[in-house]
């Protein structure tokens, strides 16, 4: 037997990705013989075996590993490898990131990480002067593609990040010069109409000069101008940006985009108070401030924050399970505590894992105690729904991204969010399955307005008739049958249909309704309630025949 080869389909996703359905088969050097789910057999394909003699062949009525000279027997093997920054636990609770360990330290560690792995930009910006000058732009006729040229002043940049410029500098991390594809140029504020990121075609350094050049794709100013006093970013491509954000941890995400954290209020009863840290953004609007009195109060406030919640919930491995003569012989470094933080750490770890499989069947619209993301369409499957992506056509990195700064809205977020809402609801969709709520839910889902859809549903009210003085039972003898009852109603023991069928070669339906003419004459009218009792002094609901038939509208003018 060969070894058994995993496929991490968990970092692997097809043209049409399906959360939870991205499998991949392994390439081998065999033929498959037989599959049957995820199991195959398989013959090896190389030189020695492939032979025209017939020695592995047999008129036997069963075939066997040794008939078929089969050398692998192996189970496809999907991975399902959820990281713990997908775990939909609690963002608010710190409970959810750690129990054993110290909410401080991975508080400080996740600030600390943040500060020294996040995609810097530099944004040029003056009070007075211009932030471009020597700006020029051509469209090539034959390519269709616009460029622009020009110059930024030195002394106009805001280099937070100390991102490198220079193009003598030995450092080759976090350089505009040896990773120039990784940047990009945008305009500043929201007021201004040109917010593409523009790709960097080539950039270059002038130290004499006091300037740096680039040219980028598209048109950058608008107009005839040379020069400009626009502030303007030099920023990480949304590729790489999204490429940070993604590979966050839990925490850090909350810490960097949200901050709210349930702290304990340790002077009181041990409620716990919603509070939250904003990271400020006021250097220079774009990355999370290194410096200043702004970051330090926000450094200061979610520290002793989280000093209280280590004080009242977290931290239990170290004033628990340690004796306290342990930590009273400690180095000047506290090498043991930091020990012990460590196996805490990896046992928090674990413990996110247990918490999480308390919410592997459960769906909720916020996304919180929920199944991970990926899981979504296994457990649509295991409720009896197929789910069906959107989006299929469209481009896979744009599928995934979007806009990844902040908003959220990516394609892949939307489809997500759409599984979530069926899921939600699923249980109650089975309850309405094939009514009118079911139907309306689909239009309610996607956000179409009441007025916009034209929906009716119908019935046929019957006149009552009479019929000739002769019983049924009379006619039933001698061998007339009559569709009329002693009442002077529908008699439906008597129809030639068993149900309103309908469908290819049968029809819409119509033929049920049909066969009551001539004796009632059933009139066609819209009722959208289908809740009447009936009125007992005319025979209840005996005058009326439900049906099946719809009338589906979109109607854009009731909208407008």
């Amino acid at each position: 037997m060969a070894e058994i080869i995993t496929a991490n389909s968990a970092e692997t996703l097809s043209v049409f990705f399906r959360p939870g359905q991205d499998k991949r088969l392994v390439n081998s050097n065999s033929d498959s013989i037989f599959t049957f789910g995820d199991f195959r057999i398989e013959r090896a394909s190389e030189l020695d075996t492939i032979t025209g003699t017939s020695e592995n062949l047999g008129f036997g009525p069963f075939s066997t590993l040794d008939s078929l000279d089969v050398n692998d027997f192996n189970p496809l093997v999907t991975q399902a490898y959820v990281s713990n920054r997908e775990l939909n636990l609690p963002k608010t609770d710190p409970l959810s990131y750690t129990y054993f360990a110290s909410f401080y330290t991975e508080i400080s560690n996740s600030v600390n990480n943040i500060l020294d792995n996040f995609p810097y930009a530099i944004l040029s910006n003056t009070s007075a002067g211009n932030t471009i000058f020597d700006y020029s732009s051509t469209f090539n006729l034959i390519t269709n593609k616009k460029t622009s040229t020009f110059k930024v002043p030195v002394s106009t940049l805001i280099n937070q990040g100390d991102v490198i410029i220079n193009s003598g500098s030995p450092i080759t991390t976090n350089s505009l010069v040896s990773d120039t594809s990784k940047y990009g140029v945008q305009l500043s504020g929201v007021s201004s109409a040109n917010t593409t990121v523009h790709k960097i075609i080539s950039y270059n350094y002038s130290g004499a000069g006091g300037f740096a050049e680039f040219v980028i794709e598209g048109f950058l100013l608008d107009g005839s101008s040379t020069t400009s006093s626009l502030p303007f970013y030099i920023r990480p491509s949304k590729k790489r940006f999204e490429e940070f954000q993604s590979n966050l941890s839990r925490l850090e995400h909350h810490t960097l985009n949200d901050g709210s954290f349930l702290i304990p209020n340790v002077d009181d009863d041990g409620t716990s108070t919603l509070r939250k840290y904003t990271w400020p953004k006021t250097i220079d609007g774009f990355n999370p401030d290194t410096r200043g009195s702004e970051f330090e109060l926000f450094k200061e406030g979610i520290l002793k924050g989280a000093n209280s919640v280590d004080e009242a919930k977290t931290n239990i491995l170290l004033k628990t399970v340690i004796p306290e003569n342990y930590l009273d012989f400690d180095t000047d470094t506290k090498i043991y505590r930091k020990l012990v933080q460590t196996y805490a750490s990896e046992i928090d770890t674990v413990k996110n894992y247990i918490d999480a499989m308390a919410y592997a069947h459960s769906i909720t619209y916020s996304g919180e105690e929920s199944t991970p993301n990926k899981f979504l369409f296994k457990l649509s499957k295991l409720l009896g729904w197929n789910l069906s992506a959107s989006f299929n056509e469209i481009d896979l990195f744009e599928y995934l991204t979007g806009d990844s700064e902040g908003e959220g809205n990516s394609h892949l977020h939307y489809n997500l969010e759409v599984w979530k809402r069926i899921l939600v609801n699923l249980n109650w969709l089975y309850k309405k399955k094939g009514t009118r709520d079911a139907l309306q839910f689909i239009f309610k889902l996607i956000g179409a307005p009441d007025c916009l859809i034209g929906f009716d549903e119908f019935v046929y009210d019957i006149e009552k008739t009479t019929r000739a003085v002769t019983p049924n039972s009379i006619l039933s003898a001698i061998g007339v049958g009559s569709k009329i009852d002693d009442d002077g109603y529908l008699d439906f023991d008597k129809s030639d249909f068993d149900f309103q069928e309908g469908g290819p070669g049968r029809g819409t339906g119509k033929d049920y309704i049909n066969q009551w003419e001539p004796e009632f004459k059933p009139s066609k009218r819209v009722d959208n309630i289908k809740t009447q009792v009936g009125d007992p002094l005319k025979g209840g609901t005996r005058d009326i025949i439900n049906t099946k038939e719809l009338c589906l509208t979109i109607d854009p003018a009731r909208a407008i």
